[in-house]
């Protein structure tokens, strides 16, 4: 199994504009749960079929302004607003508005949200609570130990792997590859040049590091003595300075 150097999270927030493959049928998508509801609202949420989640998350969506969906021809009080949380509740994001057809887009968690009013009022009530949990692509997760099994035929000739710890441009490196290996895979539209999104500065700087040209902050297993005023320098392709 390869070191798991970033998460299908660290390739959105890095190298994918959201929209690329967000709710992109061509992708598998990621899975949830069965929804949870707890509270006094009648109002009902579901996810959009579409959704495809991002990433393993165990969500909490709050209902923190009670209120009624919009509805043809009646006159609505005030309409509920919405916090999510994507770490079971240790963190909320700003509060969201449902828009007219009941939906919020959470871009960041890759899915949305479809909510409907219950057959009588109260439909959301401060204090309602909707709890479930989701998994990522497998494709996304596949590239993604891909691309971390081609760090780690890198790393390997001057590193000890798996480390135990990296910097964030190691994880810059796995997701331009898993990016690219996706791309691939899904194709661009006729007219659009797919080699502009080649990795080859991540690669050049893989190559670099198997050659100890440059050395990444990267803290290895089973070297946990460092002795500077013996240290021999790092030959290429060579391991000979770690005890």
């Amino acid at each position: 199994m390869p070191t798991v150097y970033a998460t299908p999270s660290d390739l959105w927030d890095l190298v994918l504009n959201p929209e690329t493959l967000f709710q992109d049928p061509g992708l598998e998508p990621g899975n949830w749960s069965p929804i949870l509801k707890t509270g006094a609202g009648t109002g009902s949420l579901t996810l959009y079929y579409k959704s495809n989640p991002r990433d393993a998350f165990t969500v909490f969506v709050d209902c923190v302004v009670g209120g009624e969906l919009n509805v043809d021809g009646i006159v609505n009080p005030g309409l509920p607003q919405f916090a999510i949380s994507l770490d079971g509740g240790l963190t909320f994001s700003a509060l969201y508005t449902p828009e007219n057809n009941g939906l919020i887009s959470y871009l960041r968690g890759g899915f949305t949200l479809q909510l409907q009013n219950g057959v009588a009022a109260p439909s959301f009530v401060t204090g309602d609570r909707w709890t479930f949990t989701t998994k990522a692509s497998p494709i996304v997760t596949q590239h993604l130990l891909a691309a971390c099994r081609t760090v780690d035929m890198y790393l390997r000739d001057t590193y000890k792997v798996p480390p135990i710890q990296w910097a964030e441009d190691l994880k810059l490196i796995v997701c331009e590859l898993a990016k690219w290996s996706l791309l691939k895979r899904r194709g661009l539209a006729k007219g659009q040049d797919l080699m502009v999104y080649e990795p080859k500065e991540a690669m050049e700087r893989l190559m670099m590091i198997a050659k100890g040209e440059i050395q990444p902050e990267i803290t290895e297993s089973e070297a946990p003595y460092v002795f500077p005023m013996i240290i021999i320098p790092r030959k290429k392709y060579a391991t000979d300075w770690s005890f």
